[in-house]
């Protein structure tokens, strides 16, 4: 049995989700309360982001999107024909029917790529270039945060311009 804890933050928002490899029986016996989420089929879960009522995850190992109901852990993989071009992303953030992504240094985003009922394939837009690799991203309104970890820095652009607005450094 193994058991890992995913912790996002997103503003003011905190969320916790725990993902437990239990059998099926000991899942029965939870009564109210949180409950386990269990994608089934994912290797790494690297991100996780929410729009309403469901979960966005990616497995950097394999390259999965993954579109994750809670309610019935039934795992959806959105890009089966680009599995390729996926993996190594390290950050997925939502702001309405965009993903946006970071892998390596860069920052890229799909727009309508959620809701969008034709499975097509994602088209990746470059936004922006770190100096060094990207962890992380979170995007509010006309605002994007990406952090770098080997700079200590969370970066702040302007989604509209492209512009880096300010960087501030992290705290241990």
């Amino acid at each position: 049995m193994g058991i890992a804890i995913l912790k996002t933050y997103c503003g003011s928002i905190y969320s916790e989700f725990n993902m437990n490899f239990e059998s099926p029986k000991s899942m029965q016996k939870q009564s109210s309360g949180p409950r386990t989420i269990r994608p089934i089929g994912v290797a790494s879960l690297h991100s996780i982001a929410f729009s309403r009522e469901t979960l966005y995850a990616i497995d950097k190992n394999r390259g999965f999107l993954l579109k994750i109901d809670p309610k019935t852990d039934n795992t959806t993989v959105i890009n089966p024909f680009q599995t390729n071009e996926f993996i190594d992303v390290t950050g997925i953030a939502l702001w309405k029917d965009t993903l946006w992504l970071t892998r390596e240094n860069e920052v890229y985003f799909c727009s309508n790529a959620i809701g969008n009922s034709s499975e097509g394939r994602l088209k990746w837009q470059h936004f922006f270039t770190l100096p060094y690799a990207a962890d992380g991203i979170a995007v509010w309104e006309s605002t994007v945060y990406v952090t770098c970890q080997k700079l200590g820095r969370i970066f702040v652009l302007d989604k509209n311009t492209r512009q880096k607005l300010l960087g501030f450094m992290l705290q241990e």
